[in-house]
């Protein structure tokens, strides 16, 4: 054995060696990192998916209106309006924004039970800062939806100013 490692050795040289080290490493790198990742990806492959939830059996209007009255309840309140519009300004501040005259307009539907505050705001900043904008606010509002976001670039936008951007939003409020 050590006349064929002695011999092996002189064949190989250095560089030999040092393949067979990571053809080695390589071999067992595989059966430690991914042959597990391959076996679990089979089991969760062969595993069936899991059977749809059973209709319930009151599936007509009572159902509905009883989901949508607890929709409703987790809208914010009319009086609560004034807080949720600080809430969006304070966030566009905080993210560095320059808000110009913000449109505020109340939209009713006869047949809805939901208000709609469309918000529009005007804004400058760099595209960073808008994005940032829309993540806190949706964080931070959850009764909000972003309808529209518009960009363009200012005028000094090729010294890095940035963009003159149109956000558009919807407060949804429950009606009292």
């Amino acid at each position: 054995m050590r006349q064929w490692f002695a011999s092996a050795s002189l064949r190989l040289g250095h560089q030999g060696f040092i393949g067979l080290a990571l053809l080695l490493a390589a071999l067992l790198a595989h059966g430690a990192l991914v042959a597990p990742r391959i076996a679990q990806r089979d089991a969760l492959a062969s595993r069936p998916y899991p059977a749809a939830a059973p209709a319930e059996a009151d599936t007509g209007a009572g159902a509905t209106e009883a989901a949508l009255a607890e929709f409703r309840r987790t809208l914010p309140a009319t009086a609560s309006v004034p807080q949720w519009i600080a809430r969006i300004r304070s966030a566009a501040i905080q993210s560095g924004l320059g808000l110009r005259s913000v449109d505020y307009r109340l939209e009713r539907s006869a047949d809805s039970p939901i208000l709609r505050y469309r918000i529009t705001l005007p804004a400058s900043g760099s595209y960073a800062q808008v994005r940032n904008f829309i993540a806190t606010v949706l964080a931070e509002v959850p009764a909000l939806a972003v309808d529209d976001v518009q960009m363009k670039r200012d005028g000094d936008a090729h010294k890095g100013q940035g963009l003159d951007a149109r956000i558009r939003l919807t407060l949804f409020i429950a009606t009292e």
